[in-house]
């Protein structure tokens, strides 16, 4: 059985999403999307924030504006790490 691979990517368009699933069709593995989302503050205080990763000045926090067309899960990452982690794995074996 092959590895498992996370792509950290806004995919902000739709387009961007069709093309990952038909990938993993095409290699026969599974496709899920866990959505993380939180309150605007939050978000653009955590990039601020950020030292470990430095964010380019071009960047703006910017949430998908439309539904996802593809099953998934949202979770909210203004909750503690570990019930974030729980609910993603949950998600994951499912």
């Amino acid at each position: 059985r092959g590895h498992h691979v996370v792509l950290d990517m806004p995919f902000s368009r739709d387009e961007e999403l069709v093309e990952a699933q038909s990938l993993a069709s095409k290699l026969h593995v599974s496709f899920k999307i866990i959505y993380l989302q939180c309150p605007e503050e939050i978000a653009k205080s955590r990039i601020q924030s950020s030292k470990k990763h430095p964010v380019p000045d071009n960047l703006r926090y910017n949430p998908r504006t439309s539904a996802i067309p593809i099953e998934h899960v949202v979770v909210n990452t203004n909750r503690p790490i570990e019930a974030c982690v729980a609910e993603c794995l949950r998600y994951l074996s499912s």
